[in-house]
């Protein structure tokens, strides 16, 4: 979601299976009858924290929804899950949600998960070697750098910055490396620069303070006020289900206006922690947060999906109206 990747799944999804299965589970507010369940797609980062907290809070049961987790990488397989029906809402990046809305993929976003602000506050950012020679985009000739996954919105904004920033991205050469191996590949001289996000930026920041630093911030400064991830739903479902939607987004608006106002709290923390399977310490130490917005701007997603265009990562940019669903609007 912008923060996790495929190569990661195995482990995370693994350990988190065990917790969103069993930690999850609702307050019972309720009886037997008048129940929904829902089948909820979740990418186990975060960048969920608004999520996690709904549930634990007990605003899903409260709203007599039984919410069965499945954790998911995000990206193509959770659209793919979510259009075969075997999820009714799944949380992906809002690169993968436009790509496939540009296929012709009937999917609307129903609210909003996570957002970047610029720096200093920025989550992400470029990390490089201190010996490396690189300040700006136009110092990465003849360098190397690397991003999580291609084609996605780390790569997309890596782009941003080295043509914002005197540099000609035509031109750089940037291959995939995950967010845990990043560190050691550029302490290896494999790398010269990444594109990366928290908790790994500061992490590695903290690991090797004398020969790292953070250079700009990523996604929220290239992109000022990004959002990042979002959960959707399909068409058809929403079209049949328009009051299960509304309580659902009313449920998680509740849970991610909490952490919006208590990021960096003890039990923002805990639950993270606890769900993601990152070390408490790791959180604390952070240097940023993500947002964690209920409402999308339309204009928003326009440009992310102008920049996508740009690099060659969407032919075609869809009507961002018809993508976003009354509930994820102002």
């Amino acid at each position: 979601m912008g923060s996790f990747t495929r190569r990661d799944a195995t482990r995370l999804i693994a350990g988190a299976g065990a917790a969103l299965g069993g930690g999850l589970a609702a307050p019972a507010v309720w009886g037997q009858s008048g129940i929904t369940k829902l089948r909820v797609g979740l990418v186990p980062v975060l960048d969920a924290g608004g999520f996690f907290m709904a549930q634990v809070q007990g605003h899903f049961a409260r709203e007599r929804l039984e919410i069965e987790v499945t954790p998911t990488p995000g990206g193509g397989p959770s659209i793919a899950a979510l259009v075969a029906g075997q999820f009714q809402f799944s949380m992906s990046t809002v690169t993968t949600m436009i790509s496939a809305a540009a296929e012709g993929v009937d999917i609307r976003l129903v609210t909003a998960v996570s957002g970047a602000r610029p720096a200093p506050e920025d989550y992400s950012g470029i990390l490089v070697r201190k010996d490396s020679g690189i300040r700006t985009g136009k110092d990465v000739v003849g360098k190397t750098g690397a991003s999580h996954l291609l084609q996605n919105l780390p790569w997309i904004c890596a782009r941003l910055w080295i043509d914002n920033t005197g540099g000609d991205s035509s031109r750089a050469r940037i291959i995939e490396v995950q967010f845990p191996q990043q560190q050691d590949a550029l302490l290896g001289n494999r790398v010269d620069y990444v594109a990366t996000n928290e908790p790994f930026m500061s992490a590695a920041l903290h690991a090797a303070p004398d020969r790292l630093e953070v250079v700009s911030g990523l996604l929220g400064t290239m992109l000022p006020n990004t959002i990042v991830a979002a959960f959707a739903a399909s068409g058809d479902y929403i079209n049949k289900n328009r009051a299960v939607v509304d309580s659902f987004v009313g449920a998680y608006a509740q849970g991610a206006a909490w952490a919006q106002n208590n990021k960096s709290s003890p039990e923002l923390v805990e639950q993270l922690a606890r769900f993601t399977r990152i070390a408490p310490e790791r959180l604390r130490a952070m240097i940023a947060w993500p947002d964690y917005p209920r409402v999308i701007d339309p204009a928003n997603l326009e440009r992310i999906a102008q920049a996508m265009k740009r690099y060659g990562s969407l032919p075609t940019v869809p009507d961002m109206g018809k993508l976003i669903h009354t509930t994820a609007r102002a």
